[in-house]
């Protein structure tokens, strides 16, 4: 297309511009997040084609780096689902402030809460040394789905996440949710899986923002991504340079690989047909269900992949990434990345409107599907949040039961109640900041 696809890409990232600075939508924020993944897996694969610099030269290992038909269809996609995506901004979005939490609970429950989660945080940290993320991409699972201790591993994981977004609801970004935080790089640190960590440090940095702190929230998450990358470049071998580029070039062209694959399958009939968005309705209920056949045949983005696989010259996804546009692609053909992505921009407004009348499900939606939505197969990424949501709601059921509970003792007694969620006197504590929305109570 003689380079028409990657103007026509660019033209498109103008336009989401445009549309941030006339909504004023903040820099960090779910709607530029999916902008700079979506960036950086149409883009990259291009990079790569056109580069000379021998890092970058996966072309020789993945022919579809070389197809530059693949590839410009793909920015082609992209562009489409970018228009969309700022159309859907352009007409619904509002510029809405989440209200400070500051004010809420006393310092004593804070300081309470901090240390009956802690030993959480602590087994989890612990559980993760020997059973986390890093030891199952070393074959620690021999290639299964993680079961045992590495399942307990992911789940303790998640119920950290729960814990901390919970603690976030209520009280806002203090002392004590940074030490939290802590304790989630802690993590990170034996763990290395970053698909519960990134979400919870951009949902973090946001936050942080609200406070008016936008120039010194960007620059923090400048620090620790160049912190991230260049850590492990220092501690590999060649020039520093590339090490530091290698990263970044294997996620956005082996993140993008199943995409270029679809798009392939869909040129060259590999497919029998079309999901018809059944993996957004079904598949994410199916992945509820334990690990096992039945589960496997009730699914419809698998199936399609593993058909067509068989055409293939790699396996799918060969190293591991995803990019949504692939599913998108099985589900509705070409036309798939504009609708699904309309469908994601309305669900990211409306969650922006809601955000402080329920407070727990916006931070929950935030922390899984709205950041990894582009990166993750849905299933995935809405299985998080259900296992969050479970956490968080537990949370908020025992504050709102404990509260009660506390009532007649408060008015009989006069005594001073500090409870677990609640973490306040009874005079601190108030219904409407139990994070749950008015229905649930």
């Amino acid at each position: 297309m003689n380079g028409l696809a990657i103007w026509l890409y660019a033209a498109s990232l103008i336009f989401l511009f445009c549309v941030s600075r006339k909504r004023r939508i903040k820099v960090l924020s779910v709607y530029w997040i999916f902008a700079s993944f979506q960036t950086l897996y149409c883009v990259m694969p291009w990079i790569t084609s056109h580069s000379d610099i021998s890092t970058l030269k996966l072309s020789t290992m993945f022919s579809l780096l070389t197809d530059m038909r693949v590839i410009d269809i793909q920015l082609i996609l992209g562009s489409s689902a970018n228009i969309c995506f700022g159309l859907v901004f352009l007409f619904f979005y509002c510029n809405v402030s989440l209200s400070s939490r500051a004010k809420y609970g006393s310092k004593k429950g804070r300081l309470s809460y901090f240390f009956l989660v802690a030993p959480i945080f602590l087994f989890t940290f612990l559980l993760c040394t020997k059973y986390g993320w890093s030891d199952i991409t070393q074959g620690g699972t021999n290639g299964n789905s993680p079961t045992g201790l590495y399942s307990l591993a992911i789940n303790a994981k998640l119920a950290c996440v729960g814990i901390y977004i919970y603690y976030l609801s209520r009280y806002g970004l203090d002392k004590w949710a940074w030490t939290l935080f802590a304790g989630h790089v802690a993590i990170l640190a034996v763990d290395n899986g970053r698909t519960t960590f990134l979400p919870v440090a951009l949902l973090t940095f946001m936050l942080y923002q609200e406070r008016g702190s936008a120039k010194k929230a960007l620059v923090m998450v400048g620090v620790v991504v160049v912190l991230s990358v260049g850590v492990r470049a220092a501690l590999q071998q060649g020039t520093m340079l590339e090490n530091m580029i290698l990263p970044v070039v294997v996620e956005g062209d082996m993140g993008s690989y199943s995409s270029l694959q679809s798009i392939y399958a869909v040129i060259h009939n590999l497919n029998t047909g079309y999901t018809f968005g059944a993996s957004y309705i079904v598949d994410p209920i199916v992945w509820l269900f334990p690990h096992g056949q039945l589960r496997e045949q009730l699914q419809f983005f698998a199936p399609w992949s593993q058909h067509i696989e068989l055409g293939l010259s790699e396996r799918f996804s060969p190293w591991g990434g995803f990019y949504y546009m692939s599913e998108a692609i099985a589900a509705f053909s070409f036309f798939g990345p504009a609708i699904v992505t309309a469908a994601f921009g309305l669900l990211t407004v409306s969650m922006e409107k809601m955000k402080n009348k329920y407070t727990l499900l916006y931070m929950t939606w935030t922390s899984t599907v709205g950041i990894l939505f582009v990166k993750a197969v849905f299933p995935s990424v809405f299985k998080m949040c259900v296992a969050e949501f479970m956490v968080v709601a537990f949370l908020a059921g025992t504050h709102r039961l404990l509260h009660s509970l506390s009532r007649p003792l408060s008015n009989s007694c006069h005594l001073s109640v500090e409870v677990l969620p609640s973490l306040g006197r009874p005079e601190h504590l108030d219904d409407r900041d139990d994070g749950l929305p008015p229905s649930n109570r």
